[in-house]
């Protein structure tokens, strides 16, 4: 008889399995090749051979796909295969040429070539594949360019070692620094008997590196720019300063951002970042200070920009570029940082929420367009009242409503506080109904005004901040919408928030699937974008594999799957029949997760850390089954394994009995403060009895720690990394895992004791000291993408650390981001006046030629 239990398992996998593959299909992936738009030493080169020409007997294949784009030259390699110091074959791309636009090259002659009108649906910035193939018993080769292939003879020494490289040569006797503008994926290789023996799919990577799924057999790329990175990292794509900024409204049928001023809107291309502006012929919105009442409606194709103190709609209509309406100037609203949405059930304006005259809102507003009529409902019996909260559409009945900042009375004096809690609101009855409660993070946060829906409906994402921090950070995080679970991305954006002054925004443009985040600090609007969907550094970051049996070859895959299917399979078969007692939160792919605000784990949601000891971004425990089991430490257990763990690391030999007592309990007698100490030691015993490996003992008059080799601790490894010396050799696998988790936050940041201080401080000193002097180390020079992220790293533990900045500013400077890094100096400076009450004393001219001394 056919479990159901098991059966309805299966089928949960494989659908996880396929949306999985599905998403992985959807991701940017290939390598950026800098052409002729930069000079020599910063164009991109892509080795396949770096350590030694491969063997391949009587020939070979040779397949990938290929993007070409305009603008960056006309002239230059795709690749170049060498045989020896006199054999080579080049495939060349002539922008200029009439009718050699795509030339297959043997030593010094053209054996065939292509014109963009041979090759069926060619286009520039549109992928298409390319096949060459090499006969040596044959002394043929073929070229293939979208199924078209063409074939030439040649008279070919008989080799069976080849070196193969994309882009600039720098070998002897063939170096070229012609680049063609290209983009390069899916690189695979195959012997005369067709058998796959390489696949690069230059996706993920390890900074200049990047593994072949066959036998992990690496590639080395110089100056690379890999496109899945673009879904780990915000880029600032726009500064607008505006004469006063009213809101901004996005076009889901366009690639287009609209931002209201007093005299125009501003029309901004999300594609192409072209602006323009329309000026209004009559009327205008209304004006309201700092506040953001406009909203679009793509029914009417019209801005609605609104008030809610004494309501009225004026609406501007972009073919009579006409507001219909020009009301007077609108004093400090009392609804402010409130939000709306045009009602899919009716095309009604719906705003809901708000704070003004020291007072929280649970208020519905509801404008008919019909009848030109407003309603007010109170709806506090549903809601809390708030503000600085986010919503957007679940479907067309239901808006999802999350977070905010408010109280239960409404009143602001009256313990006012920041929800982590989701409610859906009818849009037909505009009911609120509760959905559920988040874990509530150690360092509250609200989130940005709007909420995207993910492609699965089951989560969505949002930006959150710190609302009691001026310099504040934005941050990507998701939510479940079905499960309580929740995941703060590691990459953030600076955000100067400063209550109705400022304003967040977030928007996905399906078209382009890109998330693009606007803040604003009064009427300095700046934009960011962020490929979609959304990954973490274990996505992108490739893992070095031990070469494989060759006979793998293209049985791996499929053994892989099966194997990884069985495992997840026995996973949640355990979840089924042997549920924990403890609260286990679970993710949208069915692992579980603790995740919150400042616990961030640098890895993919839906992986467990088994057996771990954490202090990065927040103190964390996790037993040997991968629950979290944090909450058994109460504070004073917390404080009694960290000092007990702290003196068995730096000192050794552990802390003294007296010791203790004089530290924890010292307000106490000292009998009282030896029972103390022998209760909470027996409960710490028994709390660290499930991680596995971890033991406290009593040895030579000194309690210490014993630790197994099977538990993780970000912070040993850490210190693992940086107490290298300078001349050992530099692993770059080690430094990608560092700045992974320096990402994760402050060596325990919301621990403010005393006896901890000192460990804080040498802490931070050794790790900033190491990253320092990464940034002068020789391997790292050509690492532009490193540099930059080592230099924040040491910002986020020495904000004036001038080497630092330095180093930051000239890179992006060199790079042609001066704007951006004027930003990052003038923001050093301003840090600098507040912590020292002083003016830095180097302009950003001695900056960029590192002529400082302050």
């Amino acid at each position: 008889m056919i479990d159901v239990k098991l059966l309805v398992c299966v089928n949960v996998i494989f659908l996880l399995l396929a949306t999985k593959i599905f998403a992985q299909n959807e991701l940017n992936s290939g390598l950026y090749f800098a052409s002729s738009e930069v000079v020599q030493d910063q164009r991109t080169s892509l080795n396949l051979t770096p350590e030694e020409a491969i063997k391949l007997a009587d020939g070979f294949k040779l397949d990938f796909d290929i993007q070409l784009r305009l603008g960056d030259g006309y002239y230059g390699y795709v690749f170049r295969i060498f045989a020896n110091s006199t054999e080579n074959f080049d495939f060349i791309v002539n922008y200029a040429s009439e009718n050699e636009n795509l030339s297959l090259v043997f030593k010094e002659k053209i054996l065939c070539s292509f014109r963009w009108e041979d090759v069926p649906d060619f286009d520039y910035n549109k992928w298409f594949h390319v096949t060459f193939q090499l006969n040596s018993e044959q002394q043929d080769v073929e070229i293939g360019i979208n199924g078209i292939s063409k074939k030439a003879s040649i008279d070919f020494d008989e080799e069976d070692r080849f070196d193969i490289l994309f882009g600039i040569s720098k070998a002897t006797p063939f170096q070229s620094t012609d680049v063609c503008p290209m983009t390069i994926k899916n690189i695979q290789l195959y012997d005369r008997n067709e058998k796959m023996v390489r696949n690069w799919l230059l996706s993920k990577h390890i900074f200049n590196e990047t593994y072949d799924e066959i036998e992990g057999a690496v590639a080395v790329v110089d100056n690379p720019k890999w496109l899945i990175d673009a879904h780990l990292s915000w880029e600032e794509v726009n500064h607008l300063k505006l004469n006063a900024f009213y809101g901004a409204v996005s076009n889901e049928n366009t690639e287009e951002l609209f931002f209201v001023d007093q005299d125009y809107i501003l029309r901004y291309n999300l594609n192409t970042s072209e602006i323009d502006s329309i000026l209004y012929k009559a009327g205008s919105p209304y004006r309201q200070l700092n506040e953001k009442h406009v909203v679009y409606n793509a029914y009417t194709n019209e801005i609605w920009s609104y008030n809610l103190d004494q309501p009225g709609v004026s609406k501007f209509s972009f073919s009579s570029q006409e507001w219909s309406d020009d009301p007077v100037q609108m004093a400090e609203s009392n609804f402010g940082h409130h939000n709306k949405i045009i009602s899919p059930v009716d095309s009604s304006l719906v705003a809901i929420l708000g704070y003004g005259l020291y007072r929280y809102n649970s208020t519905v507003f509801n404008y008919d367009p019909v009848n030109n009529s407003w309603e007010k409902f109170d709806r506090s019996n549903q809601i809390e009242p708030r503000y600085l909260a986010a919503t957007g559409l679940l479907n067309d009945d239901t808006l999802l409503v999350f977070g905010g900042y408010g109280s239960k009375t409404g009143r602001q004096e009256l313990t006012p506080g920041a929800y982590n809690d989701l409610y859906s609101l009818d849009l037909h009855t505009l009911q609120f109904s509760k959905m559920m409660d988040y874990e509530v993070p150690e360092i509250p946060f609200v989130p940005a005004e709007s909420l995207i829906i993910d492609d699965d409906s089951t989560s969505f994402y949002t930006l959150v901040f710190d609302n009691s921090k001026y310099s504040s950070t934005i941050k990507l995080a998701k939510f479940g919408i079905y499960e309580s679970t929740q995941f703060i991305y590691p990459d953030s954006i600076v955000f100067d928030f400063q209550d109705t002054d400022s304003w967040s925004y977030l928007y996905l443009n399906k078209k382009l699937r890109k998330l693009f985040a606007v803040t604003t600090n009064k009427s300095d609007v700046k934009i960011y974008s962020m490929a979609y969907p959304p990954l973490v550094p274990d996505d992108v970051f490739q893992k070095v594999k031990a070469k494989r049996q060759k006979s793998a070859g293209k049985n791996g895959s499929p053994m892989l799957l099966l194997a990884l299917a069985l495992s997840v399979m026995i996973i949640v078969l355990a979840y089924f029949y042997d549920k924990r007692k403890r609260k286990v939160v679970v993710n949208d792919e069915g692992n579980s997760e603790p995740v919150s605000y400042e616990k961030q784990m640098y890895r993919k949601p839906e992986k467990v850390k088994k057996s771990s000891v954490l202090f990065l971004g927040g103190f964390q425990i996790y037993s040997e089954s991968g629950v979290d089991i944090t909450s058994d430490f109460s504070p004073m257990l917390k404080q009694l394994f960290l000092i007990i763990f702290l003196n068995t690391i730096h000192r050794g030999k552990g802390i003294s009995s007296k010791k203790l007592d004089e530290t924890l309990w010292f307000d106490k007698t000292e009998k009282s403060a030896r029972n103390n100490r022998n209760v909470n030691i027996s409960k710490l015993r028994n709390a660290i009895e499930e991680v596995g490996g971890l033991e406290i003992v009593y040895e030579n008059s000194y309690w210490k720690l014993k630790m197994s080799s099977n538990i993780y601790c970000d912070y040993l490894h850490v210190l693992r990394i940086t107490t290298k010396s300078d001349d050992e050799h530099l692993d770059l696998k080690d430094i990608a895992t560092l700045y992974g988790l320096l990402d994760k936050g402050e060596l325990l940041p919301n621990l403010e004791i005393d006896w901890i201080d000192s460990y804080k401080a040498q802490y931070t000193n050794s790790v900033v000291d190491f990253l320092v002097k990464l940034l002068s180390r020789k391997e790292l020079q050509d690492d532009k993408k490193t540099l930059l992220h080592i230099a924040d790293n040491i910002f986020s533990l020495d904000s004036l650390n001038e080497d630092a900045l330095i180093v930051k500013c000239k890179i992006l400077h060199k790079d042609g981001k001066g704007s951006v890094a004027l930003n990052a100096y003038n923001s050093f400076c301003k840090e600098y006046q507040n912590l020292l009450n002083s003016q830095y004393p180097a302009s950003f001219k001695d900056v960029l030629t590192g002529d400082t001394d302050s």
